[in-house]
């Protein structure tokens, strides 16, 4: 069961992957706040809850998912001079 989650854990992980490459590679993002802030913080709450509830893949996803929205919201908020 657990290849199932590992499975998962890479394909969400990877998509966040090139939105966050092209953000920090030119400076901004041009993804909408409200996105960022509500991914950030459903996976703010699902990384707490998967630590109370021990489970590694669950954590390591959200966890990636985290800081790859964090990166990208960062930028939203604070673009770099062009």
């Amino acid at each position: 069961m657990s290849i199932i989650g590992i499975v998962g854990l890479v394909c969400i992980a990877a998509a966040w992957i090139p939105p966050t490459v092209k953000t920090v590679k030119h400076g901004f993002t041009e993804l909408p706040l409200s996105f960022l802030v509500l991914t950030a913080a459903g996976n703010l709450s699902l990384t707490a809850y998967s630590i109370l509830i021990l489970d590694p893949i669950y954590l390591t996803l959200n966890a990636l998912a985290l800081l790859q929205g964090s990166v990208n919201l960062y930028y939203r908020l604070f673009p770099r001079s062009q």
